[in-house]
């Protein structure tokens, strides 16, 4: 009967060269060294991926990632995608962005919020709004908001994609006579894509 043990020989080690552990391999009565495979690290020490705490084994509240996807952003620039853990806040903020003009993401009590609504009324521009307030998801939406703009107030405007400001920069360029430009390429663009094939 062979019995494998895993010897770590340092936490840097560990980090650098995650390919050159060593095990024991016991066979009755001989023992030998050997390179000891990477499934053994990812399947027995997946918290070696851990981005915070002391020691190699941090607090439980640490975010854990599985060694091989470390070791794949190491060698993608630390870009890594993953398109099956998008939230549904995520998704929704996409959906909503990507297919209107003007979004305006606000909260019903908010003065600049009723401040920007009526700057894109009296531009006569069409536009969504998505009232965080009104909504079950209303705080996992502004979450991902802050994640994506870093603000965390509203109203937060977005024109053909992207993010204007707020109540008083949506003023400003309304009065300046360049929000009217922005929404007339966004216009401009949908006209140019076409009918969708099928439609009539």
């Amino acid at each position: 009967m062979a019995i494998d043990i895993f010897i770590i020989s340092s936490f840097l080690s560990v980090r650098r060269f995650p390919r050159l552990f060593t095990c024991l391999r016991v066979v009755g009565a001989q023992v030998s060294f050997r390179i000891c495979p990477l499934v053994v690290l990812t399947r027995y020490h997946r918290n070696l991926g851990r981005d915070c705490g002391p020691g190699l084994f941090g607090p439980s509240g640490c975010r854990v990632t599985d060694f091989r996807q470390k070791q794949n952003a190491h060698y993608m620039g630390g870009l890594v995608s993953h398109p099956a853990l998008v939230s549904p806040a995520s998704a929704f903020i996409e959906n909503v962005i990507s297919n209107n003009c003007v979004v305006i993401f606000s909260k019903s009590s908010c003065p600049f919020c009723v401040m920007a609504n009526r700057v894109f009324e009296e531009l006569g521009s069409s536009y969504a709004t998505v009232e965080l307030d009104c909504r079950d998801d209303g705080p996992a939406l502004q979450q991902v908001l802050i994640g994506r703009t870093g603000m965390r107030t509203v109203p937060q405007v977005f024109v053909n994609g992207n993010l204007i400001g707020g109540g008083s920069e949506t003023k400003r360029l309304y009065a300046e006579g360049k929000l009217h430009t922005l929404v007339m390429q966004c216009a401009m663009k949908g006209a140019s894509a076409g009918p969708e094939p099928g439609d009539s």
